[in-house]
């Protein structure tokens, strides 16, 4: 009897999971891009420091955005490089 409460408690958990709403893969991609590009820019600029800062957030977005779209079962973005700029807003 146990294991049937655990299973039910354990689909539930799933199912809320997948239910709430959150960041899409491609707006957290979008902020890993945007990331991405203040890094560049602080590199350029020699403040290191903010540039690592900011790789990290990218980096950090990028595995949001990769595991959200597992999760969908959407295409994987790209992992964002030195030159990638984020997508314009839409307003």
């Amino acid at each position: 009897m146990k294991a049937i409460g655990t299973g039910i408690v354990s689909a539930l958990l799933l199912v809320a999971s997948v239910g709430c709403g959150g960041a899409s893969s491609q707006q957290k991609q979008n902020e890993a891009l945007g990331h991405q590009s203040k890094s560049d820019e602080a590199a350029s600029e020699g403040r290191y420091g903010d540039a690592a800062d900011h790789q990290k957030k990218a980096q950090e977005d990028h595995h949001e955005a990769v595991m959200t779209a597992i999760d969908k079962q959407e295409p994987i973005p790209a992992q964002p490089v030195r030159g990638d700029k984020p997508a314009p807003e839409n307003k």
